[in-house]
């Protein structure tokens, strides 16, 4: 009688868990981990004192897929110091990257929930990016948020049309312009290009119109181009110049401003050495003029030395938040890529007022699935130029990731 009793109990128990693992096998999981350290040496600057000189990030990454189905969740801690004096930041710690079902039905494709959406052909600047944003260029850890959204998209032999309603809203930014909105994009393929349009409406820009295009020429080069008007956007301006008569309140105006214009282009070269370059040139429209930033520098020379005017410096910061900081824009990205090191070099360049940031790293892949990266940045160029006005000269930074 026991020994059936226990036979039972063992069978019931090998079917529990043989269901477990099937269930289990069934869900395409991933646990990731991204530690970063970035230090900051001060610049000579006339806006930028006492700022923060180390932030450290840990993140825990959770990836999980299932029949459609992704979610993307991060626990992340951050430590932030002046002078050496480390202070946890007080920030969201557990960060929905993804959470989002796609399905089909009908011919369509369909997409409910929050979902990373990069529509952009741009490596420095990416012009196209209205809903969610990516950086290529971070140092540190970054964790890429979705947006929540409705889509569906069709494709033809050649081609697919997306409608979608979206709203950018982050946890991580939760101050920053968030628009919300509703549009369509087209994507053909044109012989050797190809082309998408979209057509985006929101409740901060208006109307939003753009469209890319690229191709490949020859074995080893590619060539693409993207622009993007916009019905309004706000602009920064400021009512600054070089005398020693400052304005009693908030210097920096925020102007709601019509017919925003970006545009990029941009050239990849693969040499036969497994080294790849990318030159690009960007204008926007948005930022501030050339003259703007002299006004701007020349108004903080003379509040140095006037007790009323020092006052003003901290607003004035605020005009070092835009996307561009410059309306023209050059960048060189090179890259070797060998085994097991790669090797990057980034030099953006502001050709009007000739600042620069050079941006330096080689990244060693350990193990499968787990690299380490180390690097540094500089920000140089003329005295009068933007980038020396940064807060910080220097950057070192390392960082260390992997999947298991």
């Amino acid at each position: 009688m026991v020994s059936s009793r226990l036979l039972k109990c063992s069978t019931v128990t090998t079917l529990l868990i043989s269901l477990y693992c099937d269930n289990v096998r069934a869900y395409d999981w991933q646990l990731g981990y991204r530690v970063s350290s970035e230090r900051y040496e001060e610049g000579n600057n006339l806006f930028f004192h006492n700022t923060e000189n180390y932030l450290g990030q840990t993140v825990a990454d959770f990836n999980i897929e299932h029949q459609g189905f992704r979610s993307s969740i991060s626990a992340r801690e951050q430590w932030r110091s002046e002078n050496d004096n480390f202070t946890p930041e007080d920030e969201d710690k557990l960060i929905v990257g993804e959470f989002f079902l796609d399905t089909s039905a009908f011919d369509w494709d369909f997409t409910f929930g929050k979902k990373r959406l990069n529509w952009a052909v741009g490596f420095g600047h990416q012009p196209l990016n209205l809903i969610t944003v990516e950086s290529n260029l971070a140092t540190g850890v970054v964790i890429d948020e979705g947006a929540w959204m409705i889509s569906a998209e069709r494709y033809s032999d050649s081609g697919a049309i997306t409608l979608i309603a979206a709203n950018s809203k982050t946890q991580q930014e939760s101050n920053a312009v968030q628009p919300k909105g509703a549009g369509l994009r087209y994507y053909e393929l044109v012989g050797d290009w190809d082309l998408q349009t979209i057509l985006y409406h929101d409740d901060v820009h208006g109307m939003n119109l753009g469209g890319s295009a690229v191709t490949v020429v020859g074995d080893a080069m590619s060539y693409h181009l993207s622009t993007l008007w916009s019905e309004k956007y706000n602009k920064l301006s400021h009512s600054l110049s070089g005398t020693h008569s400052f304005p009693t309140s908030d210097p920096i105006q925020r102007d709601l401003k019509s017919d925003g214009f970006q545009f990029l282009t941009g050239v990849n070269y693969s040499f036969a050495n497994n080294v790849n370059m990318i030159v690009e040139y960007w204008f926007d429209g948005r930022s501030a003029s050339h003259r703007q930033w002299q006004d701007l520098f020349d108004a903080g020379d003379a509040q140095l030395n006037s007790t009323e005017g020092m006052a003003l410096l901290s607003a004035e910061r605020e005009f070092f938040t835009s996307v561009n900081l410059m309306r023209h824009n050059m960048l060189l990205h090179l890259s070797y890529d060998s085994e097991p090191y790669d090797i990057e070099f980034d030099l953006q360049i502001s050709p009007r007022d000739k600042g620069a940031i050079g941006t330096a790293r080689i990244i060693y892949e350990w193990s499968q699935n787990h690299r380490s990266q180390f690097g540094f940045r500089t920000y140089t160029g003329s005295e009068r130029s933007v980038y020396r006005q940064l807060p910080n000269e220097f950057e070192t930074f390392f960082r260390i990731e992997g999947a298991f």
